[in-house]
């Protein structure tokens, strides 16, 4: 999965998005031999969007999942689908496909690999379309004709190429294999607009199952992975991902697996009415069962309480491997009993939810809930914490109470590790909040060591200057927003790799004038106004005691401290203690002496190989 454009259609901007504006993520190289759109390099590709607060990189992760959440909506639900006919996109993207999916979607492919997908849904009317050899040359012929505002699945198109040198075909059937296999969205901020069109698809599955349009089991194609799923991430991962990957995780957070969990499910909601599940649901539900330490079932006519108990052992891992097999299957049927939640929802606003439009923040409507309201419970989680390494010793702790930044990091590098089917859309908006420097340092090479080894696109936005450090240029890009309101973006004119968080903060990324504080950087700008004074026509008095306090007050100052290169860093600072590096007024044959020994310095440098 690799995104490579997107534009909106229709008469409406989207929020700060233009209408009727192509926008491309990454370059267009059709001509190119080696066509970096079409590689089949394998892992997970990452596009980082940055730019000032407000400049629109936010809105374009909630359009892309709005966009998604449409198609699938569209395709999987019956009496539900979506009413939105005056919402138009059309979105362009990579995706690695098998030879067996490929029939299936009616064409042939001589091996797996990636094909261009192109997928248009039309505003308010039919479209006719020719499709040349080039995206930029496609032309639209519109049909004028106004349509209902009740669209089908013929109110949207796949085309499909498989190489730059071929034209789009259009595909009339198994659209659902041309999809993302999942779009998987995080927001660490209070704005949970992006979560608008997870939430709205999640309730509609539900409301599909209460009128017996659907089996009960949750699509889960497109999921919002929030604070109240974390711990299912954790649990599935730590007891079902690959060994390699685990010890990832355990050496970051200094934790050794989970030493036990509870799961809860009451089959009555809040008025005390029988819940209804489904048949594969209850299958999954025995399967827990027969994993557990222990269970209990309290039924009476008052309560239906399930608890189900967990003591993690070899025995038990064992248990889950043979009913479960991965860590996603595990955390899947997480997902389907978190859905029985929706049942502490009141009915009226489960309906205002799914007709509400794109502005309204669901999460502000929906009321936090005591968590013994809740049908299902995955709590009382403890997680085995290394205290000391020197002795060796570890103590359990219950999982909320790690930190903000060890809960953060084994909720979103969960992530990653727990979809190894590839295919997927991530769209993390500012993830990094709460992580130390080290792990925005290492924040990529970690996603690498436990990412999918079949393509994969993560989208991101951040304003953290360590993050981005060794991001190649063509995967950065910068939001702008005139001051007509328009949104613009574009890859930085120079590499960023090499520069450092300093150099990175004080280019046109973020535009700053220097990193210094502000009264150490004006105190810097005064003394340097007062040298090139006394340079040309000399200092008052008063500016001569000035310049001089200005020298004492800077002079215990390391401007040095934000060099990239911590060798020049310390040759720097070795120079400034020679006798001849302290002075700063020199003679001709003294600068000369200067030269002589820089050059010296280098020859033996040179020699030495360095």
């Amino acid at each position: 999965m690799k995104l490579l454009s997107a534009t909106i259609l229709g008469n409406e901007d989207f929020r700060s998005l233009k209408v009727n504006k192509q926008y491309n993520f990454r370059s267009d190289t059709s001509d190119a031999e080696d066509d970096a759109g079409f590689s089949e390099e394998t892992g997970i590709t990452k596009m980082i969007f940055t730019g000032l607060n407000g400049s629109g990189k936010s809105n374009f992760l909630q359009f892309l999942a709005e966009a998604f959440a449409y198609l699938d909506a569209s395709i999987s639900l019956n009496k539900y689908k979506p009413d939105d006919g005056n919402f138009g996109f059309e979105i362009c993207y990579l995706l690695f496909l098998t030879k067996e999916k490929a029939e299936q979607v009616g064409f042939s492919l001589d091996e797996h690999t990636q094909v261009e997908i192109r997928v248009k849904k039309n505003f308010l009317q039919e479209v006719k379309f020719s499709i040349p050899r080039r995206r930029k040359e496609v032309q639209e012929y519109a049909d004028k004709k106004p349509r209902k505002k009740t669209l089908d699945q013929n109110s949207f198109e796949f085309s499909i190429r498989r190489s730059s040198k071929d034209n789009y075909t259009r595909v009339d059937k198994n659209f659902h294999l041309l999809l993302p296999s999942k779009v998987v969205a995080y927001s660490s901020g209070h704005n949970e607009m992006l979560s608008n069109p997870f939430y709205r698809l999640k309730y509609r599955h539900f409301l599909e199952f209460e009128a017996n349009e659907s089996n009960g089991y949750f699509q889960d194609r497109l999921l919002f992975l929030d604070y109240n799923t974390s711990h299912y991430i954790v649990v599935a991962n730590l007891l079902l991902a690959p060994t390699q990957k685990v010890e990832v995780l355990e050496k970051q957070v200094s934790i050794r697996g989970l030493k036990s969990f509870r799961i809860s499910i009451n089959f009555r909601d809040y008025a005390k009415k029988k819940i209804r599940v489904s048949a594969q649901l209850i299958e999954q539900i025995e399967k827990l069962k027969k994993c557990a330490s222990s269970w209990i079932d309290r039924n009476t006519s008052s309560e239906n309480i399930l608890i189900i108990d967990f003591i993690v052992n070899e025995s038990t891992q064992d248990a889950f491997k043979f009913h479960f097999k991965t860590a996603y299957q595990l955390f899947n049927v997480f997902i389907q009993l978190h859905i029985l939640n929706i049942h502490a929802v009141g009915k009226d606003l489960r309906g205002q939810i799914v007709k509400s439009p794109k502005w309204i923040i669901f999460a502000d409507e929906i009321a936090k809930h005591a968590p013994y309201d809740l049908p299902f419970r995955l709590e009382k989680i403890e997680i085995n914490k290394i205290k000391s390494l020197e002795p060796y010793e570890i103590r359990p702790k219950y999982f909320r109470s790690l930190s903000d930044g060890e809960q953060q990091f084994l909720h979103l590098v969960g992530t990653i590790m727990l979809f190894e089917e590839g295919n997927v859309l991530y769209l993390f908006d500012e993830p990094e909040t709460h992580f130390n420097p080290q792990w925005k340092y290492n924040y990529f090479q970690i996603l690498d060591s436990v990412a999918s080894e079949i393509d994969s696109d993560l989208l991101l936005t951040t304003h953290d200057p360590v993050l981005i450090s060794g991001i190649k240029k063509e995967q950065l890009l910068m939001f702008r927003k005139s001051k007509s309101g328009e949104v613009s973006i574009s890859n930085p004119d120079k590499d960023i790799v090499g520069m450092g968080a300093d150099a990175i903060l004080t280019s046109e990324i973020f535009g700053l004038n220097s990193t210094l504080d502000h009264e150490t950087l004006n105190d810097m700008i005064d003394r340097r106004k007062l040298l090139v004074k006394q340079e040309k026509e000399g200092l008052t008095p008063e500016e001569d005691v000035t310049l001089g306090e200005l020298a004492e007050k800077l002079k215990d100052i390391d401007f040095n401290i934000p060099f990239a290169d911590p060798l020049y860093k310390d040759f720097v600072l070795a120079l400034q203690n020679l006798d001849s590096y302290k002075r700063t007024n020199l003679t001709h044959r003294e600068v000369e002496e200067r030269e002589a020994l820089a050059r010296e310095v280098m020859q033996k440098l040179n020699e030495e190989g360095f």
